[in-house]
């Protein structure tokens, strides 16, 4: 069985997998020129094709990475625009307190009655879908949509020398699919969610998030 893995946020990626065992990985920032070069990485897909003498017909399975995504444009502003990044993240030692306004708006925003951030708007499944359908003719129900940190989860599980015997797997980050922690039991070939922690500005991943953006 062939499958297309693909990851179209910062540092977009693809890599195939032919009965389980990966025979070709390539990042989109090595064709564009482009550092962490966010979306549809058709670039590197092309060439791991070109590389591995596959044709798309030979794809059993394309898996995208993540439930959601921002926008292929926000995603790179963020990565490329640093006064907006540290706007964004609200990034300044001598940051005024929001008090009563910063609250306003997040609960604007969590009501959907503000847009704290103009072009995050997510892709919908149809847009992420169709980009692969486009570029390799392939059939709709062979695409499919994949948990954020379920794919963390998996990547470090079965890559791992212990893979496949009873363990523990954590996750942690600033945000995917609304989450920055997970915690799941893994045996075999098969992984079980047990906790999960919502993304907020308390998380580890975002203060390590904070910090980095303080240091650039």
């Amino acid at each position: 069985m062939v499958v297309l893995g693909i990851s179209e946020t910062h540092c977009a990626t693809a890599a195939v997998l032919r009965d389980g065992a990966i025979v070709g990985c390539a990042s989109e920032e090595r064709f564009s020129r482009l550092k962490n070069d966010a979306g549809y990485p058709r670039l590197a897909i092309d060439a791991l094709l070109r590389d591995l003498a596959l044709s798309p017909s030979a794809i059993d399975r394309v898996v995208l990475a993540g439930t959601r995504i921002p926008s292929y444009d926000w995603m790179n502003r963020v990565m490329r625009d640093a006064a907006y990044t540290r706007e964004y993240y609200a990034v300044r030692l001598d940051a005024p307190r929001r008090g009563l306004t910063g609250r306003a708006r997040k609960l604007g925003a969590k009501l959907g009655l503000l847009n704290p951030a103009p072009g995050k708007a997510p892709l919908t499944d149809a847009e992420r879908r169709g980009h692969v359908t486009d570029h390799l003719r392939l059939a709709d129900d062979r695409v499919r949509f994949a948990d954020h940190h379920a794919c963390h989860a998996a990547a470090a599980y079965y890559g791992s020398p212990f893979g496949g015997r009873p363990s523990l797997v954590l996750t942690n980050d600033n945000s995917g699919d609304g989450l920055c922690g997970t915690v799941s039991s893994a045996s075999g070939v098969s992984l079980a969610r047990h906790e999960a922690t919502s993304s907020g500005p308390g998380s580890l991943g975002s203060f390590y998030t904070l910090v980095t953006l303080l240091l650039a």
